[in-house]
């Protein structure tokens, strides 16, 4: 989760660059939903609305660009964890929006859930006087939340003060070791875990290291971002930068491996990842130790 411990960060947390703004549901009719996001875009904003999912409710969608000749709304998907540009016809974006009207009317808390990452229909644009003077600070600050890790125990209570649920967080690296004990609990459960059961704890594995190997692409865009402002120097920064590739390559055979065991339901492919794994956390947090120290004195010398 992009966030702050176990919330994540809502809307407010981009005002700094961003300024977003509610489109009302009820001005936005079936006929001229078409109408009113174009008119956005050509004025320069981003238009964020929701469309049906196949596992979801709904989820959201961006729109930066359309063509009129086309009748096509340029959107973006995910594809081998890249984003790339996908075409949303008009019809189907009446045809997405007429469901969702129908929704929230049937549902009128609906809008409200969807209020912690954006209205029902925003419209965005990056802030003319947007200034990044703390970028590379919150940068190295990050980093270093994320090289100490936590792990996070939440206790739900009733009205008798007993505890009726709990639940682990881990954030940073100390996601690795959650995995860890995770995979650990599989052979623990091996005799339990067969038919439906695999099935479903097997993808949510995969699913979860794919989300921990991208996770790592953007700590190498973090690292190289941090290396570009600190006007590529020393030669040693670079090297940790080199280094820590090679544990974001490790992170994409770990899902790899992960998935192999979803589909072969070979236990040997998993006890394989469990023997890769070990490694990973010691060896990340050794790189992006020197790395941050290294960048951080640097800083301070800037």
């Amino acid at each position: 989760t992009f966030g702050s411990g176990i919330e994540p960060y809502g809307q407010q947390y981009f005002d700094g660059m961003l300024h977003r703004e509610e489109i009302s549901v009820a001005d936005v009719s079936l006929q001229n939903c078409v109408g009113v996001f174009t008119k956005e875009i050509a004025k320069g904003n981003y238009v964020v609305t929701y469309l049906t999912h196949p596992t979801l409710f709904s989820h959201e969608v961006l729109l930066y660009g359309y063509n009129l000749d086309k009748k096509v709304f340029y959107s973006t998907k995910l594809k081998a964890g890249r984003f790339i540009r996908s075409e949303l016809p008009f019809q189907v974006m009446e045809e997405e929006y007429r469901k969702l009207r129908y929704y929230y009317q049937l549902h009128s808390n609906g809008i409200i859930s969807t209020l912690p990452l954006f209205h029902p229909i925003t419209k965005i644009k990056l802030k003319q006087d947007y200034r990044d003077d703390m970028s590379l600070y919150s940068a190295l600050q990050k980093l270093s939340s994320e090289i100490n890790g936590t792990k996070y125990e939440s206790f739900d209570f009733d009205e008798n003060k007993t505890i009726t649920d709990s639940k682990l967080y881990y954030s940073g690296l100390a996601c690795l070791i959650g995995m860890e004990d995770h995979i650990h609990q599989f052979f623990v459960d091996k005799q339990f875990i067969k038919g439906n059961i695999f099935k479903d704890l097997s993808y949510k594995l995969t699913h979860s290291l794919l989300t921990m190997y991208e996770h790592r692409t953007m700590l190498v865009i973090t690292l190289e971002y941090i290396y570009d402002m600190l006007d590529r120097t020393p030669e040693s920064l670079k090297n940790m930068l080199q280094q820590y590739k090679s544990c974001w390559r490790t992170m994409h055979q770990i899902y790899l491996l992960a998935y192999k065991f979803e589909k072969s339901e070979n236990w040997s492919v998993l006890q394989h990842l469990q023997e890769v794994l070990s490694k990973q956390y010691l060896q990340e947090r050794k790189i992006l130790s020197r790395f941050h120290d290294m960048a951080y004195d640097r800083y301070c010398d800037k």
